[in-house]
């Protein structure tokens, strides 16, 4: 009896896989604007400082979350440029994020496709590894974050695909060229532009340029990569800021500066962030791929002897994972570790599609049960990390709209020109003019990084940078803060959401530096209540 095969045509493999992006993404976004009444709501603050920095940039030709100062608070340098280029041609919209990151995640798709198309996988084979890559990168997720991640996926693969084809037909011609094409030259400078993880990606390709005895290209392709970021350091030093962004160097795991430091640092730290790390989904999925990886390549190890391509590019994945995992602190959410995620799948998934039958033998059923539990073993925080980012996603945005947009929103309204302390910069820099400061973690405000960066931001320090700046007005998490810090200001009211997601607090408290002061601003509170949502609850002690 013969098996029943059903064709598939190559074009609906795309269709079905538009699909599967867009229904998620209708069924994320419609209840958020249901709620927002029509505004267009990111899940993360800092999407809003990438849109702050543009809006600065486009319409006063100053790189800062305010239109005098400069300040380095975002840690991509493409993509708040092409926010100022678009927000030139078509205003500043809410919506271009969103737009940008739809565009890039169905051009993701295309190209992905036609690439499996050319790797002689099944139309049946190309839907299903695409699905997987939707579904767990997670692409809708990214979309909805409205920040440079979707852009890094794809710029990513590109790089790791395309320098790897040009190094095996180069070899198999024997040519030995001198000069990589110029495409890889765009392609690598892109990566660490787009965000600064792509540094790994490049240091990577260029050890293999010098394994492969490629020396000038490897010089080549490490200057044009930096240099974007060595000419923005340098503008940036310019400015009184760090080489660094900001958002990097407070993040950043301390650099050891003696020789004990060193010798923890290359023993018991790299060790330490490799195993244990932190225990989040993003961060388990991500330590499980330093076992997917060299699994992958030992199952196939003999198919893969005639095929340098496939070697590579898990090559490549393993030891960016462990860049990533020792030298990014920034995997506690869902968007850092896309990148390697969606790549590690990718290249896992066209080797079990082109090899994997000799993992089911006809017969054994003890091997094939074998096969099923290391199977679920391996990609259940592949799973558990994409059912929580899509469960999340919803909620951090709400989260944003009640907390961080609400707050922006008032000060747009009654303090549009005037300094004011508050943890959601990036939303209250883009909606309004004045200088914010946000003294929890010092990104935006060059004084309070330098502070952070040197060791030296202590309570008395805070206290100095108050006096200085002469802020009108404070909206604080409390929990964040000494409690002294507040200590002469008179406090008017608290704001309360229902749920925490993403928020450092449901609670989020307003200060006056004065009486009189705090007498205008519980009257402004009061005016303001009528456009609170229902998931606000605003109290006045």
């Amino acid at each position: 009896m013969q098996r029943l095969k059903l064709s598939l045509p190559h074009h609906w493999v795309l269709i079905i896989s538009f699909l599967f992006l867009i229904v998620p993404l209708i069924g994320l976004e419609l209840p958020i604007l249901q709620y927002s009444k029509g505004i267009f709501i990111y899940s993360y603050d800092e999407a809003y400082i990438r849109m702050a920095t543009a809006k600065n940039l486009a319409l006063h030709g100053t790189w800062g979350l305010w239109s005098t100062d400069f300040s380095s608070a975002s840690s991509s340098i493409f993509f708040p440029l092409l926010l100022a280029a678009l927000y030139k041609v078509f205003g500043v919209k809410l919506i271009i994020p969103f737009l940008i990151n739809g565009v890039t995640a169905l051009l993701l798709i295309w190209i992905i496709q036609r690439w499996l198309f050319k790797q002689g996988l099944s139309p049946w084979g190309q839907l299903v590894i695409l699905l997987v890559i939707i579904l767990l990168t997670p692409l809708s997720v990214l979309v909805v974050m409205g920040m440079e991640h979707t852009l890094q996926v794809l710029f990513t693969f590109l790089f790791i695909v395309q320098l790897n084809e040009w190094l095996v037909k180069d070899n198999r011609q024997y040519t030995k060229h001198r000069h990589l094409p110029g495409n890889l030259y765009f392609l690598g400078m892109s990566v660490t532009t787009i965000r600064y993880e792509g540094l790994f990606v490049v240091a990577i390709a260029c050890l293999t340029l010098v394994t492969r005895r490629r020396l000038l290209a490897c010089i080549e392709l490490g200057l044009v990569s930096l240099l974007p970021l060595i000419l923005f350091g340098l503008y940036s030093v310019e400015k009184g800021g760090h080489f660094i962004p900001d958002s990097l160097l407070v993040k950043a795991i301390p650099l050891p500066l003696d020789w004990d430091n060193i010798r923890k640092f290359f023993t018991s730290g790299i060790v330490s962030r490799l195993i244990y790390s932190y225990n989040t989904p993003g961060a388990v999925a991500t330590g499980r791929l330093l076992i997917l990886l060299p699994l992958i390549y030992g199952l196939f190890i003999s198919r893969l002897r005639g095929q340098r391509l496939y070697t590579n590019i898990l090559l490549f994945c393993f030891v960016t994972t462990i860049l990533h995992l020792i030298f990014s602190s920034a995997i506690l959410f869902y968007r850092y570790e896309a990148y390697l995620i969606a790549v590690s799948l990718l290249i896992s998934g066209v080797l079990i599609f082109r090899y994997g039958r000799v993992l089911w033998p006809p017969k054994g059923y003890s091997i094939r049960w074998v096969v099923v539990w290391a199977t679920i073993f391996l990609i259940y925080p592949f799973l558990s990390r994409g059912y929580m980012a899509y469960k999340d996603v919803g909620t951090e945005c709400l989260n944003i709209y009640e907390q961080d947009y609400q707050a922006a929103a008032f000060i747009h309204r009654f303090y549009n020109d005037a300094v004011v302390i508050t943890d959601g910069i990036g939303a209250a820099s883009y909606l309004s003019d004045g200088k914010k400061l946000d003294l929890y973690s010092g990104i935006g405000y060059l004084e309070a990084a330098r502070a952070k960066v040197q060791s030296y931001y202590q309570l008395i320090y805070i206290k100095y940078l108050i006096n200085k700046e002469q802020p009108v007005l404070a909206i604080i998490s409390e929990d964040r803060y000494p409690a002294a810090l507040m200590l002469n200001w008179v406090k008017v009211a608290d704001w309360y959401t229902d749920t925490r997601v993403i928020l450092g607090n449901t609670q989020l408290s307003f200060y006056a530096p004065n009486e009189s002061a705090a007498s205008i601003l519980k009257e402004n509170l009061k005016a303001f209540e009528s456009y609170l949502p229902a998931g606000v609850k605003p109290t006045y002690p």
